[in-house]
């Protein structure tokens, strides 16, 4: 403890003796004084008593329920403590001590304030000083989480937006290579329609050439038989050398 600590709590100590002092000396004690206490001993004491007792207290915590008429003992204190706090004298000692005790409790709660205000202010600017920094501190970092959010947000909405390009680059695709599927598929139903008729065509040509082949075949069969029946019918060989010339002649005429 340095010195002016030292002075400062000499000085408030001997204020506080001289306000105590003074505010005693002015005022008077802080109960009922000896002078009232002289004078109205019997009153008093009887209103002690009655105050004390258990029945009137419980009258005075719910006096609704009590009928004074059916309890004139309780009806007796009720009325010595109404008269005894309505006289004058009480009334004015009662004054008095709200007095003194409002100013004791004003002066040393300024006492108090004082001593807090010498021997605290300088823990109390730390501690202020302190809270201020911590406040500062949640600030900034309220800020930078908040300018981190926003960062993630940003980059966020990039890959949603990105995203959104690989879809109609995906969708795009997808309808070019069914385009390109289904043309595929179309010339491949053409060519196979195409081969499908180009067959009928050379099939068709092929029975026509078979049935062609065929009915030289009986026609040549038929001319045979009919020279034969000619030459057993003409044993001239001459004749029979000429229906054969003539028949070469036809069948390569018709060949």
């Amino acid at each position: 403890m340095n010195r002016k600590t030292k002075q400062f709590l000499i000085l408030l100590v001997s204020v506080a003796l001289v306000g105590w002092i003074g505010v005693n000396w002015l005022l008077g004690p802080p109960g009922l004084s000896e002078a009232y206490r002289s004078t109205h001993r019997a009153a008093h004491e009887r209103y002690i008593e009655a105050i004390k007792s258990d029945d009137y207290k419980h009258y005075v915590q719910r006096p609704h329920l009590f009928d004074l008429e059916a309890n004139p003992e309780l009806a007796r204190r009720v009325a010595l403590v109404t008269e005894y706090e309505a006289n004058e004298a009480f009334q004015a000692e009662q004054h008095r001590i709200h007095l003194y005790t409002l100013f004791f409790e004003l002066f040393n709660a300024t006492l108090v304030v004082v001593l807090i205000l010498r021997l605290a202010k300088a823990p109390l600017l730390r501690f202020l000083d302190e809270q201020i920094e911590e406040l500062r501190d949640k600030i900034n970092q309220a800020a930078r989480s908040r300018k981190s959010a926003l960062g993630r947000r940003a980059t966020v909405e990039d890959k949603l937006a990105h995203l959104h390009e690989e879809e109609l680059k995906v969708s795009e695709q997808t309808e070019r290579r069914l385009e390109r599927e289904l043309a595929e598929l179309a010339e491949a139903n053409h060519y196979s329609v195409g081969l499908h008729e180009r067959e009928l065509a050379e099939r068709k040509k092929a029975e026509v050439h078979a049935a062609e082949l065929a009915l030289r075949h009986e026609l040549v069969h038929q001319a045979v038989e009919a020279l034969t029946a000619q030459a057993k019918a003409n044993d001239s060989q001459e004749r029979h050398d000429t229906l054969i010339h003539q028949f070469t002649n036809d069948v390569e005429a018709r060949a």
